[in-house]
């Protein structure tokens, strides 16, 4: 068999000697163990019969020491002051055993993270809230609707309560509807209705038809009735209405929708307020 004519001759970086001539195809290993971390170059060099040499440079890098991270400071930054830097290495390329653990950087969450999550938030109430009323065809069932709205939707109209009686000399139920549509409607809802968990619901509540009017009285001109902590509460109301305009929306809110409770007077209102001034001075 003859001789193959082209011979192979591979050099790595500067070395004066060759690390390997070679008849093609030739196949050998490179061990990068034995270089340092860096730039390196190999050089192969191929001759035919005649003389002619071709040439092939090829640039690489070896990385086989610990890795670097460097969290605070990126390539061209243009900083001052004082800067908060985290440094951290790691080993593992060469270990038989490797543990993932070491690599973990600590870095804080990204901007984009927190723009997706409140992007996320923000759709998950508007849906909560688009969904929060059930269909029509389910509004009057057993498990949305109270009873007097499935009797309305079967036809069956209960007896309506007998309207308490107007304290002397004072006509609240014009004024009453006036002050709930421009002060209560909006968050409470045209029947009183609430949020659920957010805004408190009127209808059929045991401090709202209490015998004594205080707590409702004390709900109005304070924001909030005693004890109860809503994610949303309502403002104070004691310097936005006057003891008439105060007496005749808890009227109004104790006998609509159903509701039929004792009537109060603004007397009732200005002793509520004149006790939350003494209790506030103390």
């Amino acid at each position: 068999m003859a001789e193959d004519p082209v011979k192979v001759a591979i050099w790595l970086d500067d070395n004066p000697e060759p690390i390997g001539v070679y008849s093609p195809p030739a196949s050998f290993e490179l061990d990068t163990t034995k270089l340092p971390d860096g730039p390196h170059r190999l050089i192969v060099r191929a001759t035919d019969r005649a003389g002619v040499t071709s040439v092939r440079v090829i640039d690489f890098e070896v990385h086989n020491g610990p890795g670097i991270a460097v969290v605070g400071l990126n390539p061209g930054d243009v900083v001052e002051g004082r800067v908060p830097i985290l440094v951290n290495a790691y080993a593992g390329t060469t270990e038989e055993q490797w543990e993932p653990k070491r690599a973990e950087t600590p870095a804080p969450v990204p901007t984009w993270a927190w723009v997706l999550f409140l992007a996320v938030a923000a759709w998950a109430m508007f849906y909560w809230a688009d969904n929060l009323r059930p269909e029509a065809e389910l509004a009057v069932s057993p498990t949305f609707a109270p009873p007097e709205r499935i009797a309305e939707a079967a036809g069956v109209r209960p007896a309506s309560p007998t309207p308490p009686a107007e304290p002397a000399g004072f006509a609240w139920r014009e004024l009453g509807a006036e002050t709930y549509q421009r002060n209560c409607m909006a968050c409470h809802g045209e029947n009183g209705e609430g949020v659920l968990g957010f805004v408190a619901s009127l209808r059929e509540s045991p401090r709202v038809l209490a015998p004594d009017a205080e707590e409702v009285i004390y709900a109005v001109l304070t924001g909030a009735p005693r004890g109860v902590d809503l994610r949303s509460q309502m403002p104070a109301f004691a310097d936005l209405l006057d003891d008439q305009q105060v007496a005749a929306v808890v009227n109004y809110i104790r006998n609509s929708w159903g509701h039929a409770a004792p009537a109060v007077d603004p007397e009732r209102v200005r002793t509520v307020r004149q006790q939350l001034r003494a209790h506030s001075q103390d």
